[in-house]
């Protein structure tokens, strides 16, 4: 009696590991300091891995009249699964109403650098890092902490 073996390759065949997979997620977040000035809240979008978008708004004031933040920001990141190194910035618009309105209405600029914790699956979210704010006659260094929650 004789036994033969015959060497044989197959290509694996089903999903993706889960590292390689990538599903868009939205947070939502309150963050201090930060773009938003002292606070904000804010509504962020990760369309792929390495962007992310974000939305926000502050307000105070009392009945003589108010002022509002709204910032803006795209971040790009670098990393794995739910730990990446953040880098991002843009305009923040701040604008005054009622007795305020002589605040009047400008544009400053934010950036950041921070760690970003945000697993794939959604849940808890949470950043924390530094970066300026500036116009042409001042520059801040601000600090910054989000925590929230993905989807």
């Amino acid at each position: 009696m004789m036994l033969s073996f015959t060497p044989s390759a197959r290509a694996q065949e089903g999903p993706a590991p889960a590292e390689t997979k990538f599903a868009p997620q939205g947070t939502v977040y309150a963050e201090l300091f930060g773009s938003g000035v002292a606070y904000s809240l804010n509504f962020d979008y990760r369309g792929t891995r390495h962007l992310a978008l974000r939305a926000g708004l502050e307000g105070w004031g009392g009945s003589g009249g108010g002022i509002f933040v709204f910032p803006f920001t795209a971040s790009g990141l670098i990393g794995k699964r739910q730990h990446n190194f953040e880098i991002g910035g843009g305009p923040v618009l701040l604008t005054g109403t009622g007795d305020l309105h002589d605040f009047g209405t400008t544009i400053i600029g934010s950036a950041f650098v921070a760690y970003r914790m945000q697993p794939p699956e959604g849940g808890f979210f949470f950043r924390a890092g530094i970066g300026p704010l500036f116009n042409s006659s001042a520059f801040l260094i601000w600090p910054v902490i989000s925590l929230g929650v993905s989807f």
